[in-house]
């Protein structure tokens, strides 16, 4: 992704903006983190305490659940279920994004602002390349955890969530290609 423009973007915003240059840095450090963590740390660590199916527009999305300060995310029942597990990756890379306080979750930066757009006269269409980062973050994130890592994981619960982590987890292509 060195050569990509989302990335001379990044670097650039990097430098200018500091919740970004934290975002970025924070997600790399945080998959060399988690390569012996479960997938049930991994979730808890980024404050996700629900994964449900949902009839939406997206894919996949995130959501805040202010009751409990927990992060929901939500998986399109129309999409193709080989998509599922990468969605997960990508929604947990847009925590990087948030600030986790004792009694709330915030925004670290607005990352649908004008200024996270490629200019689309130098590089084609308009794109929000935070979501090329994550879906980054989100092909590293598989690749991590394997299917035989998360058959360990969920073997070690016998609860929903653990069930529909394995069903995920098996059903998703070899690679996360969004």
């Amino acid at each position: 992704m060195a050569n990509h423009p989302a990335a001379t973007q990044a670097r650039v915003l990097g430098e200018d903006f500091e919740g970004f240059s934290r975002f970025i840095k924070d997600s790399h450090r945080w998959l060399e983190r988690i390569k012996k963590k479960s997938i049930f740390w991994q979730l808890e660590d980024r404050k996700i305490g629900a994964l449900t199916m949902w009839p939406m527009l997206s894919t996949a999305a995130l959501g805040i659940d202010e009751n409990v300060k927990k992060l929901h995310v939500y998986f399109n029942d129309y999409s193709k279920l080989e998509y599922a597990f990468g969605c997960l990756g990508h929604e947990i890379a847009h925590t990087f994004g948030l600030n986790f306080k004792k009694d709330s979750i915030t925004k670290t930066f607005d990352q649908h602002s004008d200024k996270f757009h490629f200019n689309p006269d130098e590089y084609g269409p308009t794109i929000f390349f935070i979501e090329d980062l994550c879906n980054a973050f989100a092909r590293k994130w598989v690749s991590i955890n394997t299917k035989e890592k998360i058959k360990k994981d969920c073997q070690e619960r016998n609860n929903m969530l653990s069930a529909f982590i394995l069903f995920i987890s098996d059903a998703r292509e070899k690679e996360y290609t969004l």
